[in-house]
């Protein structure tokens, strides 16, 4: 074998959520709260429309995509020139670091750990620079201290809302990054938005800003996923909006046929009641965050952090691998969130399910923390 690039030897896959990837392996009835996908599953007329693709995987998908993007198009509002699809968000990620991230990677520390490894894999990790602020501050109360770090050249990555802290920036504090970026140069700033359709505030979205010619950001790249949304984890379908410029530049670095006829078909069809479907989502959202953030609140050692998102983040007085097994044992998997930076060995973060699963997964820590 020949010489193999630092970067690439030394890659460590990020960890992730779900039932499979805990211990390589799961049971079949164990309950998930370590994805936070969208608590109502996958739509029904979604399955419909994959079992009827299934009639064509014995041929190539659309190289274009041309019927995801026009669904896409006609949901977003933008012309498809501004629009990238690609195997999930994280494909767009990596090819977005790809092309962009040569020079210094600005991230938030917690936050999702793909920026640095896309950043790591093509680019190696001495141009990364986390930002962890000030001391359990959140990023909405330091943005001036995070506009300070932005770069003259390479990226900047937001997650809005933030995984695992499910903080929601409110638009005008993204304006000021973005300004801040269009400003230094050439530095571009992906606003990871892969949350913000389940929370209650989407109107937060910088997605109007992506078109340049109207008076947004040449700099500017909105990552959104069918995957949470749409509770579609299984089917690999994200996209990116972004001026027509840099949308090109990041359709180049991604994957011929990244897209299969089932997961194109499944977007499609998601996409056709997507207000309908997000609608539900959000109000079903809303009435079990309040259940189950009441209920962890009152649990003693218990920490339970306000959020935007369909996820909570929680700190207790017992470390997250010993309470994620704990759990484990009584049928139910939470996030164990000590590998992200900034945060310590007593965070996990739990997705809010249906009221029957919240009361379950309560329950449980009511008896575990005694």
């Amino acid at each position: 074998m020949g010489r193999v690039p630092p970067r690439i030897a030394g890659h460590v896959a990020v960890r992730h959520g779900g039932r499979l990837a805990y211990g390589g392996a799961g049971s079949d009835d164990m309950v998930d709260y370590s994805s936070s996908i969208t608590p109502l599953g996958t739509p029904p007329a979604v399955l419909r429309a994959v079992r009827k693709a299934a009639r064509t995987v014995s041929e190539y998908p659309d190289p274009g995509s041309g019927a995801l993007l026009g669904a896409l198009s006609r949901y977003t509002g933008l012309p498809r020139p501004n629009l990238v699809v690609g195997s999930g968000a994280i494909e767009i990620i990596y090819a977005a670091a790809h092309a962009f991230g040569g020079g210094r990677a600005l991230v938030y520390a917690p936050t999702f750990g793909e920026y640095e490894a896309a950043v790591r894999m093509h680019h190696g990790g001495s141009g990364i620079v986390r930002y962890a602020g000030k001391r359990d501050a959140w990023l909405s109360r330091d943005i001036d201290g995070f506009v300070r770090r932005v770069p003259d050249n390479g990226m900047v990555f937001l997650c809005n809302p933030n995984n695992p802290t499910g903080e929601l920036l409110a638009r005008r504090q993204v304006r000021e990054i973005l300004d801040a970026a269009a400003s230094a140069g050439s530095c571009h700033v992906l606003v990871d938005e892969c949350f913000i359709e389940m929370s209650q505030n989407p109107r937060e979205s910088v997605m109007p800003y992506v078109r340049k010619e109207k008076g947004g950001y040449g700099n500017l790249i909105v990552l959104r996923s069918l995957t949470k949304s749409f509770g579609l984890p299984g089917i690999r379908v994200g996209y990116a909006a972004a001026p027509r410029g840099v949308a090109d530049v990041i359709r180049r670095t991604t994957v011929p046929w990244s897209v299969s006829c089932l997961a194109e078909a499944a977007g499609v069809a998601a996409l056709a009641d997507a207000r309908g479907i997000l609608g539900k989502t959000r109000d079903a959202i809303r009435t079990e965050l309040r259940y189950l953030q009441g209920r962890l609140s009152r649990i003693p050692g218990v920490e339970c952090r306000d959020t935007a998102a369909n996820f909570v983040l929680v700190r207790t007085r017992l470390d997250a691998p010993r309470l994620q097994g704990l759990l484990a044992k009584r049928g139910m998997l939470v996030r164990d969130c000590s590998d992200f930076a900034g945060l310590d060995d007593r965070h996990i973060r739990i997705a809010v399910r249906r009221r029957r699963e919240n009361r379950m997964i309560a329950d449980a820590l009511e008896d575990v923390m005694r």
